[in-house]
């Protein structure tokens, strides 16, 4: 397990902060998932998150599945690495 100076590993804090863990492992790959990820998260969780429409307004079916594969490699880094 990872030693992270008391914070936790992989844990939503605005965002996906795998640069907290960079030092130990290599993140490189992960780290424009999690910054695209971070930039989905408020807009789509919340059905006010854009000034009009809804989430579904401006995702695409693309976007989506991308989203998923990125949320994958993370979890399966985080699995893989840290529990």
């Amino acid at each position: 397990m990872a030693q992270t100076g008391g914070k936790r590993p992989c844990a939503f804090q605005g965002g996906f902060k795998l640069d907290n863990l960079s030092d130990k492992f290599d993140t490189g790959d992960l780290m424009e998932g999690a910054k695209i990820l971070d930039k989905y998260y408020i807009p789509a969780r919340y059905p006010n998150g854009f000034d009009t429409g809804a989430p579904v307004d401006y995702f695409t079916e693309k976007e989506a599945k991308e989203a998923i594969d990125y949320a994958d490699k993370i979890i399966r880094f985080c699995k893989d690495n840290i529990a």
